[in-house]
């Protein structure tokens, strides 16, 4: 057991839940995503952001970049024509007329604490293998001199997958691994639509900060009974589903999930926390539900329950079609949201019969939500027209 302390009351964790907070409320429908971001960085692992184009990625890496102040910073849009000038700085002159082949990185990857390479799988791999040594060992080659890099976290993002085994290294650095789809709820959809004003003002923290809190979420203990739950249930039934990890990986996702516990206020690492492990295992976003399913199961049988009650509740509501104007249509549909609202009572029911886990909270809330948004709609269908 490591020696514990009072986490929740630290500064330096509360200067990072201000950056956190201050991030949420500027991106809608990203706060899993953000959190899974900041402790990457804690964490000193990096990440890989996959989704469509107009999903924010490339916004919401930059505000993570941008939010630790000190930092050296570095951003590049990597496209087929990217230059390994572009990346890591260019021929230095001056020592090429002396013989030497070394370059000029100031202001690039290998000088930069935090670094975004957007749509990162569209450069060569040639460019992106270079990044191998400085991802893994913050080394950088330059020259015949082995230069140290400050490097925290790579942030990597892209609409797609790497195509073929060339990347392969490259793609398992990224310890994290976040799908980031466009804003679903609609109540988010009108929020982002009708915004209006000065933006939100941005919260930092120092590096001297960030540094003390890597420094501490080091000190979050793993307790052998969570250890034993992940090496003699979850892994051996993720490998069932064929979902395997190398060695290093598996280590990567220790020191993660103590990243996470602190950032929860944690003194410890505990079963609750493993609803992350699915973003830190997948290798095709397809494997999502399986390995989501895998490790509830395996991990916490009533947090996977309340997984498939709230899947249910959900399903429900989607086929329960926009109502029509059509008396008679309005009345069948009327007659099909009370059915699915008594479903949705039964559930609650059931969810309250598992206990008040935070799991459990959460999916009660998420059903209570739709609830709600079906009221609202036979609400809509009474109120008078304007």
């Amino acid at each position: 057991m490591k020696a514990q302390l009072a986490i929740a009351s630290t500064p330096a964790l509360g200067r990072l839940h201000s950056v956190r907070a201050s991030l949420r409320a500027r991106f809608l429908e990203r706060d899993q995503v953000i959190d899974l971001l900041l402790a990457a960085v804690v964490a000193r692992l990096h990440a890989f952001l996959l989704g469509p184009p107009g999903t924010g990625k490339s916004a919401l890496a930059n505000a993570i970049v941008a939010s630790v102040e000190g930092t050296t910073g570095f951003t590049w849009l990597m496209s087929k024509f990217t230059t390994p000038e572009d990346v890591f700085g260019p021929l230095s002159l001056q020592a090429l007329q002396q013989g030497r082949f070394e370059r000029q990185t100031a202001k690039k990857l290998p000088e930069a604490h935090v670094a975004l390479l957007d749509e990162i799988f569209k450069s060569n791999s040639a460019i992106l293998n270079a990044c191998l040594t400085l991802m893994n060992e913050r080394q950088f080659m330059n020259g015949t001199a082995v230069v140290d890099c400050p490097l925290i976290t790579l942030i990597g993002a892209s609409n797609e997958l790497p195509d073929g085994d060339d990347l392969e290294a490259l793609f398992d650095r990224f310890a994290l691994r976040l799908v980031v789809p466009y804003i679903g709820d609609p109540d988010n959809v009108k929020r982002l639509l009708s915004e209006r004003g000065s933006p939100i003002p941005a919260a930092t923290m120092t590096l001297d900060e960030l540094r003390t809190c890597q420094q501490e979420a080091s000190t979050i203990d793993v307790p052998d009974t969570f250890l034993d739950v992940i090496v003699d249930a979850v892994k051996p039934r993720l490998e069932e589903q064929g979902v395997r990890a190398s060695d290093r990986r598996w280590q990567h996702i220790i020191r993660f999930l103590q990243a996470y516990a602190y950032l929860d206020g944690r003194d410890a690492v505990s079963i609750d926390h493993c609803d992350i492990l699915t973003d830190l295992l997948w290798r095709d976003p397809g494997q999502r539900p399986a390995i989501t399913a895998a490790v509830a199961a395996a991990s916490n049988p009533t947090a996977a329950r309340a997984a498939e009650i709230v899947d249910a509740a959900k399903e429900k509501v989607t086929l329960l079609k926009t109502p029509e104007r059509d008396p008679q249509k309005r009345a069948e549909w009327l007659s099909s949201a009370s059915l699915v609202g008594d479903e949705l009572d039964t559930m609650l029911k059931e969810l309250a019969a598992l206990g008040s886990s935070k799991k459990v909270q959460d999916a009660t809330a998420a059903i209570t939500k739709l609830k709600r948004r079906i009221a609202e709609q036979v609400n809509a269908m009474y109120a008078p027209s304007v």
